[in-house]
């Protein structure tokens, strides 16, 4: 997907100061900014060592996400990253898996407004799943792994914020699940590049493959390739 400035797509971010004191993690609550869960308050320091990580620019836009269309800037990525409880390090994965899911071919705006149970489920491929400390092998997508946990949840959250996949106006399942929040998991357990998982043509040994796949039968998948 073409990347664009903000600038060209007339969006700007703005800040808003609070007074001493007050409890973040309610006021995010109350702005309807949580999955659900409590959040981690995002610090500059904290979003200046993810934007550093995604090569600077805080206002470059990687992609915008359905059915809302927003712009997913590297700050606001870094933002919702931090709220999840994601390390730098994460960064490159929550911003493969976005490039994924945000693929024409993956058809995020019919996942996000459905009547289904249907949530993405995201697959790293390659030593960026070791280096990130990612969990392939027993209890893969179970519980106990910081990077598996919150690198699902930060995508849950730019789908939310940024998407705009909030029920019951814009996603209509008539049931759901704890798996709602997309699972994320890594392929084989010392992180070295799988061939059990089918890589695309053209992707070679050394690469880092971030797989997006949704519904419960994993129908459909888009792949987005770090080299």
């Amino acid at each position: 997907m073409a990347t664009q400035s903000l600038e060209q797509l007339n969006t700007s971010v703005g800040i808003e100061a609070v007074a001493n004191g007050t409890d973040l993690i309610e006021l995010y609550y109350d702005r309807g900014w949580s999955d659900g869960l409590p959040v981690v308050p995002p610090t500059q320091e904290k979003l200046d060592a993810i934007v550093e990580v995604l090569g600077g620019d805080p206002q470059f836009v990687e992609c915008k996400v359905a059915p809302r269309w927003g712009a997913l800037t590297r700050e606001v990525l870094a933002i919702n990253m931090v709220m999840a409880g994601c390390r730098p390090e994460y960064a490159p994965i929550v911003r493969a898996a976005m490039l994924a899911l945000t693929d024409r071919a993956f058809n995020l705006n019919g996942v996000q407004a459905t009547t289904h149970v249907a949530s993405p489920l995201i697959i790293v491929n390659g030593p960026l799943a070791s280096k990130a400390g990612m969990n392939g092998g027993a209890n893969a997508f179970g519980s106990g792994n910081r990077a598996n946990a919150t690198i699902g949840r930060a995508v849950r959250l730019i789908m939310l914020n940024v998407g705009g996949g909030w029920p019951p106006s814009a996603r209509f399942a008539l049931r759901s699940t704890l798996l709602a929040t997309p699972l994320s998991g890594a392929i084989g357990g010392d992180g070295a590049f799988s061939t059990s998982f089918t890589p695309p043509t053209g992707v070679l040994p050394g690469d880092y493959l971030i797989s997006a796949n949704v519904g419960s039968l994993l129908a459909e998948s888009q792949t987005c390739t770090l080299r």
